[in-house]
């Protein structure tokens, strides 16, 4: 799985793909900073290349967007793709390298704004590292909120046994 090394100064043919899974708005963020990075690189974004999934878990991997993009990829209608981080593609790892060696394997250059960007084997690893990384950390995530909500579970728990024996003791006198 070898990127292709582009040159500095070749105008590519560019998509993007971003993705959250909440669609409170904050997708635009990312997209703002990958079209500045396409900008800063030289490249133009092509018409009805602007792939995005908001609202849409990472862990499922058939969603609107990023099926768009896998076609749009194969019909060779771009020559790189940004993202901002290899999560966006997918919350699981081995989900990311099947996505990246598609785009790989269709001669579509992958840039993330946040990871390494692999032109060697070593780079290889330390991208496929770095997809783990991502797994892990979304595992923690997910331990927090589980925490926060049963603490915030324990305080409305103990708040209510208050009012309760408040209520009882303002009614015995």
């Amino acid at each position: 799985m070898e990127n292709k090394i582009i040159k500095r100064n070749q105008r590519q043919r560019t998509a993007y793909y971003a993705r959250t899974a909440t669609s409170d708005g904050n997708i635009e963020s990312q997209i703002i900073e990958i079209r500045n990075a396409i900008k800063r690189d030289g490249n133009k974004l092509q018409a009805k290349c602007g792939f995005q999934d908001a609202g849409w878990s990472g862990i499922i991997m058939h969603r609107p967007g990023l099926n768009a993009m896998r076609k749009a990829a194969q019909a060779h209608k771009f020559d790189i793709l940004y993202i901002w981080d290899r999560a966006r593609l997918s919350r699981k790892s081995y989900h990311q390298e099947i996505l990246i060696h598609e785009l790989v394997s269709a001669g579509i250059k992958f840039k993330s704004l946040q990871d390494i960007t692999a032109d060697n084997p070593a780079g290889l690893i330390l991208q496929n590292l770095q997809g783990i990384f991502h797994k892990y950390e979304n595992l923690k995530r997910g331990a927090l909120i589980k925490r926060g909500l049963r603490h915030k579970q324990l305080q409305r728990e103990r708040l209510e046994r208050l009012q309760i024996k408040n209520h009882q003791n303002n009614q015995v006198i």
